[in-house]
């Protein structure tokens, strides 16, 4: 009973205080609860850097800079280490070169406060990120270790004396003269294939004489950015028998990463749109998380997918205006874009990218503003035919991608109600009946393989800004979520 009181009394202080207080900053003023709220805790070793203010009220997105930027409201402070404290702050920095770790604490009135576990990893980065925190939260630092200077990296050169080891009528081995501290990734028709640290490479599942054109990358660090140099070869199967031929060549899945690749490292990456329209680049880690963003220009877009639409081996982006203008973005390869190429106007609610009829072009699922689900079949050059009108839907939002290891693009709907179904794919532009997956309160999916096992992963940010990775199983389903931290700043992304 004591306890419920407390914090009946901290809500009384804070509601008298907010309707009493004279007018200021809401991102600068006095906290208007107890001690230890407001404050950060620094139990790490290293001093942190913080702040009393903030750049915009209504907006949470972290802030991309090594010093307080111009115009923000506040002075910037330090706490010390081993059990310092920052009484009454709004925000703290994780420091370019160093991994942050802490807790924040969320105050609630009824139970147990909320503590979430968070981890700023900036290893490679060399601008720090501002983090905000609110008048009901707490946070704790609890490590900092910085890696600086970074080891003297390996010569990054070429693989030497790259051959053809061997074929069979289903399979090419290839092989390579290494280098120490080098490792290689392997493409196959621009496909991500396998990372290995060895000098060969099998790649199985093929066709009988055919031609195949393979890309070996070497692949080390390049001042905190990785940086690849490549070798090609083309390899051709021998003539024979195909044994029943197979999925995704040498790495057993169906969905890589490649396909969700902006920049050509075979890592899916994630667009996204803020809501001051800022579109921004975050290139993919292969571990499910992403690097820092890289901002690419103002963007007015109501909807956003990204995918090869004419075939040139990069990734393209289409996008609905929020004038309902359609247009395509082709990729340049290296996570941006060149100039907008208008094809329509868009009553869409919703839209997906890809090859739902196996003819190896690009086509566009889209949801109409009367919840009609169409199927846009694509002509391979940036463009698409005429709508087939496949059903009604009543989707909030939807994304494509092969859930089950069988090769063909399923489709992933969240209804109206928040209800999250799977929907297999037929292969001729069609799905079979939905299997129900159970409720998700999110606002935001994106389908890709974010860990290099060639499975599609869910990416979704929740209703409250919590942005979180489910590991796909490869049979429709997932794995727990990993909360990758807060999305709160988005109004789209797209995988």
């Amino acid at each position: 009973m004591r306890a419920v009181l407390a914090r009946l009394a901290v809500l009384a202080v804070a509601v008298t205080a907010s309707v009493f207080a004279t007018a200021a900053p809401a991102s600068a003023g006095t906290c208007l609860y107890f001690d230890p709220w407001c404050n950060l805790d620094n139990v790490s070793a290293r001093s942190i850097n913080v702040v009393n203010g903030w750049c915009n009220d209504a907006d949470d997105t972290p802030v991309r800079s090594n010093t307080w930027p111009t115009g923000c409201k506040g002075t910037v402070t330090t706490v010390a280490g081993n059990g310092g404290v920052g009484y009454d702050q709004d925000a703290y920095r994780a420091e370019a070169g160093c991994v942050t770790k802490g807790r924040k604490f969320t105050y609630r009135l009824w139970g147990e406060d909320l503590v979430e576990p968070f981890t700023h990893d900036l290893t490679w980065d060399t601008v720090g990120l501002w983090h905000r925190f609110h008048d009901y939260q707490r946070i704790v630092i609890d490590s900092i270790n910085c890696y600086t200077p970074s080891p003297s990296p390996a010569p990054i050169v070429a693989p030497r004396n790259l051959r053809v080891a061997a074929v069979t009528p289903t399979s090419v081995s290839l092989a390579w003269d290494t280098s120490t501290g080098l490792y290689y990734r392997i493409l196959r028709n621009g496909s991500l294939l396998a990372v290995v640290g060895t000098g060969s490479y099998t790649d199985t599942g093929l066709k009988p004489s055919t031609t195949y054109p393979y890309m070996v990358k070497a692949c080390g660090d390049d001042g905190g950015d990785e940086r690849c140099i490549t070798a090609y070869i083309n390899a051709t199967t021998s003539t024979g028998s195909s044994g029943g031929g197979g999925g995704g060549g040498g790495g057993g899945g169906t969905w890589p990463g490649s396909r969700n690749d902006l920049n050509s490292d075979g890592k899916a990456d994630l667009l996204a749109v803020y809501t001051d329209t800022t579109l921004v680049w975050y290139p993919g880690k292969g571990d499910g998380g992403f690097w820092s963003a890289r901002t690419l220009s103002n963007a007015n877009f109501r909807l956003m997918a990204k995918a090869d639409l004419n075939n040139d081996g990069k990734k393209d982006m289409l996008a609905v205006y929020e004038d309902n203008t359609l247009a395509w973005y082709p990729g340049k390869g290296d996570g941006g874009f060149w100039s907008a190429r208008v094809l329509s106007t868009a009553n869409f609610r919703s839209m997906a990218l890809a090859d739902l009829d196996r003819d190896g072009k690009v086509d566009l699922l889209a949801v109409l503003d009367d919840y009609t689900l169409v199927w846009y079949p694509g002509k391979g050059d940036g463009g698409f035919w005429s709508s087939r009108v496949l059903s009604t839907a009543n989707f909030r939002t939807m994304a494509l991608a092969d859930l089950d290891g069988d090769s063909i693009p399923d489709m992933l709907a969240l209804y109206n109600d928040y209800t999250l179904a799977w929907y297999p794919g037929k292969g001729d532009g069609t799905f079979w009946s939905a299997r129900i997956i159970g409720p998700a309160g999110f606002s935001h999916m994106s389908l890709g393989d974010l860990d290099g096992d060639s499975k599609a992963d869910l990416l979704a940010v929740y209703t409250d800004g919590t942005f979180a990775w489910y590991p796909g199983k490869g049979d429709g389903g997932f794995w727990s979520a990993r909360v990758l931290g807060s999305a709160n700043g988005f109004k789209l992304m797209a995988l």
